[in-house]
């Protein structure tokens, strides 16, 4: 208001406990904690490497481990830069831009937030400090009472006497330790061997571990037993990573984002060593294409091809600069601000996300039919005839879950490709009065280029006679649908659908549906059942469905047991994953036997209620959870309870029929 005078602007103040828990919320694991460590020390020698100075490069971590299997100390050790004390108190400001990163270096630290909120997380620990023969030191707390985090500060800086820079570890020149006494009893430590293959494989370390200018070191001590207290145990190992053996199949492409005119250079190759497990909320994992910027690994993802056992046979990066670019401009939107990887949701990350499933879709398709076609077994003609009824159940049961009209106009004119722009299917439509009835919306994928990875329909209805039926039964006027690729036409058309309701009959509405500057229009009308009349036309029957076949796949080593390819509504059935051929045999001959049929409807039904819990959340249910934690289980929710509702029917099918 204009009437009101204000005083001179301040910073907002920041209650104590938000530092912990935003450390709380990003160290979760004695792996996050390495990693933050790591990389803050490395970025330490890239500032002296970007100068013109020679560095060691020697990064030493030591971890304590209890009998229990508890972390009680860890420290990370470098020969760095130091600090001086002004430079250690800036450290020490919460969510400043004390990183290298904001005077245009390349470093991983985009927060300022890494060093600060390990020892928070972990317990209480000290950052010791050498710079110009000057030390410095500092010591941090997480107060779980009072729900805050403290810290002490040395109040001057003291010479580093030799006695000083013994009990330090650095004997000459710059260095900082870091040593944090572990409080949480939440941070696990693994066996040396386990500890050492996962920071060798750790997604956001592969640069670091990989490069000649690093030496990075582990030390692991067992705290000794009760009964011998006289007894440490401790390893030593110098860490480095190999990337997996492969070809490339993709050598540094670049594409460009047009909506934001962004360039993103891409390389992508295929392993020669079989699938390297899954990225998906595994850090572990060394398929997926890890997303850089500027010397920063942010994520490491196969996207929606996550679960595929073809998309794990390729690894590789996406060198994006225009994250960083972003970030330096206040964009800190783009990064999960628990620095668990890039916020998918983010405009700027959706349209990178899509372009780079453009290029691993077309890699993932052929390795596909590759393995497929390698690896397929034959069925006799008894069994075969069992499946496909079992199939024929399969679509059946599909089309009542999803309660879309799969026949509507589908085959006379997406198979021609007439469909050229948005088109509600049908056009002009009949519903009797107080019921219900499917619409179809399809786009070419010519017009959806710009709203991808999800284009958002909004249709409107003119008539609050003919309301639009949301998925709780209630009516409304205006709607939002998400458009998906149809399971026929992969990426060529997408389609989504909608219901509406006749509440008074002979009343008329105009349906609209929107997608930027496309519209289509359907004209709805109410009338009786007995005046609606039958099809002019008698449509052929429809061939297949969401499920054509199951087949036995005799891949040697495979990671899954079963798995639905939507390119051809086949259900693979893997029967070299243990216990499977023991039951079924390898061309699924021994599925007439009572061990085999029940093991056959177990897998048919996992693969319907994984295809169907997928499809009902991509629809116009909540979007999934976006933590890593809560996303699994909300789709597991969903697969048990398609399980309850179908387990009996499909039982019957296969096991009493």
């Amino acid at each position: 208001m204009k009437l009101v005078v204000y005083g001179e602007p301040r910073p907002l103040p920041i209650h104590p406990r938000i530092s912990l828990q935003l450390a709380q919320g990003t160290i979760k694991t004695i792996h996050d904690a390495i990693v933050e460590l790591v990389t803050n020390s490395d970025d330490g020698y890239g500032g002296l490497e970007q100068n013109g100075h020679k560095v060691c490069g020697r990064i030493a971590i030591r971890a304590v481990r209890s009998q229990d299997g508890l972390c009680k100390l860890l420290e990370v050790r470098d020969f760095a830069s130091g600090m001086s004390l002004e430079e250690l108190k800036k450290s020490l400001v919460m969510g400043g831009e004390t990183s290298e990163f904001y005077s245009g270096r390349k470093a991983r630290g985009l927060f300022g937030r890494g060093l600060k909120e390990t020892i928070i997380a972990l317990g209480k620990g000290e950052v010791l400090t050498v710079k110009e023969a000057e030390f410095s030191a500092a010591q941090l707390w997480g107060n779980a009472k009072n729900r805050s985090s403290e810290f002490q500060i040395s109040p001057n800086a003291q010479r580093a006497s030799p006695q000083l820079r013994k009990e330090l570890g650095i004997p000459n020149g710059n260095g900082t330790v870091v040593e944090i006494e572990v409080m949480n009893e939440n941070i696990k430590c693994p066996s040396f061997r386990t500890l050492k293959r996962q920071i060798e494989r750790h997604y956001a370390l592969g640069d670091i571990l990989q490069s000649d200018r690093r030496t990075v070191e582990l030390t692991l001590e067992q705290q000794p037993s009760l009964g011998n207290r006289s007894r440490v145990l401790r390893e030593t190992r110098t860490l480095r990573a190999t990337p997996p053996e492969g070809k490339q199949v993709l050598p540094k492409k670049k594409i460009t984002m047009h909506q934001y005119g962004d360039e993103i250079e891409v390389t992508i190759c295929e392993s020669d060593e079989g699938p390297l497990g899954c990225p998906k909320n595994n850090p572990f994992a060394r398929a997926g294409i890890r997303i850089k910027t500027e010397g920063a690994i942010l994520d490491n993802e196969l996207f929606r091809f996550s679960y595929r056992q073809a998309a794990q046979y390729f690894f590789g990066e996406a060198i994006c600069p225009g994250i960083a670019k972003r970030i330096r401009d206040g964009d800190f939107g783009l990064v999960d601000q628990n620095r668990a990887g890039i916020d998918w949701n983010h405009p700027y990350c959706k349209v990178l996300q899509a372009e780079l499933e453009k290029l691993l879709e077309k890699l993932v398709l052929r390795k596909e039919r590759d393995l497929n076609a390698a690896q397929r077994g034959k069925v006799s003609g008894g069994t075969q005839k069992k499946l496909r009824k079992v199939c024929a159940l399969l679509n059946r049961l599909a089309k009542e879950e999803l309660e879309e009209d799969l026949d509507a106009d589908f085959d006379g004119i997406l198979q021609t490709r007439d469909i050229k722009s948005l088109t509600i299917v049908p056009s002009v439509a009949n519903v009797p009065p107080h019921r219900t009835r499917t619409l179809t919306v399809y786009a070419p994928r010519s017009i959806i280029e710009g709203h991808l990875p999800e284009p958002v329909v909004t249709v409107t209805s003119d008539n609050e006679m003919v309301p639009i039926i949301l998925r709780d039964g209630s009516p409304v006027l205006e709607h939002q649908i998400v458009l998906r690729p149809h399971p026929k036409e992969g990426d060529s058309c997408y389609y989504g659908w909608f219901q509406v309701r006749g509440d008074l009959e002979d009343e008329e509405a105009s349906i609209d549906c929107h997608l930027g500057e496309a519209k289509a229009t359907a004209s709805v009308r109410v009338a009786p059942a007995k005046t609606i009349g039958r099809r002019k036309r008698q449509r052929p029957p429809r061939k297949g469905g969401l499920f054509t076949d199951i087949k036995p796949n005799t891949q040697p080593k495979p990671q899954q047991r079963v798995f639905y390819d939507a390119k051809d509504g086949t259900i693979w059935i893997y029967v070299n994953f243990p216990g499977v051929r023991e039951h079924l045999g390898e061309d699924l001959s021994m599925m007439e036997d009572p061990q085999g049929s029940i093991l056959c409807s177990e897998l048919v039904l996992e693969a319907f209620t994984y295809l169907m819990a997928t499809k009902n959340f991509h629809r116009d249910r909540p979007p999934l959870p976006q933590s890593a934690e809560a996303a699994p289980y909300a789709v597991l929710g969903e697969i048990n309870s398609l399980r309850a509702k179908y387990s009996k029917v499909v039982y019957d099918a296969l096991v009493r029929h």
